[in-house]
């Protein structure tokens, strides 16, 4: 039934749906959905935390069987060295 001389449609039924949609979008999270969240996010910095300790794995490995960090940590004292004295 309408009252304000406007056919109502579908689309004009539907508005009041979309509007609160948007609106519920906008508030804050139920309790029990924030706690998942959180355990999403615990996840994702382990991922993180796993992938720093695979990446600084792979470069002591590498460090271990070359000779160049040696090297650079010599030349880093001589040049140290130098300049004391």
């Amino acid at each position: 039934m309408c009252t304000s001389g406007v056919a109502e449609t579908p689309a004009r039924r539907a508005a009041p749906a979309r509007y609160h949609a948007r609106r519920r979008a906008a508030e804050p999270l139920p309790r029990n959905r924030r706690a998942a969240e959180r355990g999403q996010t615990t996840a994702e910095y382990a991922l993180v935390l796993v992938g720093a300790a695979t990446i600084a794995m792979l470069v002591v490995a590498w460090a271990g069987s070359t000779s160049r960090i040696s090297a650079l940590l010599d030349a880093v004292v001589r040049s140290v060295q130098g300049m004391l004295a």
